[in-house]
């Protein structure tokens, strides 16, 4: 992973950890999912990635088929439920 794209990671992340209870708790907009809902479900998705589609990737291996979207971002709000 080249140096840029780190150091986006790692400024997201400083920008997460300033993000204060009420505004965490808080939905983007009326109906939409929680702003922790929000960073848990980037979080999701970049975990699977980084665990299971760029290993394929690497390797030359034929990528696994995509899971099922609703599932995984279900996934991630139940996760959210734990910070």
């Amino acid at each position: 992973m080249n140096k840029k794209l780190l150091d986006q990671f790692e400024d997201f992340n400083e920008f997460v950890k300033l993000i204060d209870d009420i505004t965490w708790e808080k939905p983007i907009s009326p109906g939409k999912w929680t702003v922790k809902e929000v960073v848990a479900h980037l979080w999701n998705w970049d975990t699977y990635t980084l665990n299971t589609m760029l290993p394929n990737i690497k390797d030359q291996v034929k990528l696994p088929g995509f899971v099922d979207h609703d599932t995984h971002n279900l996934k991630a709000i139940e996760k959210a439920k734990e910070f």
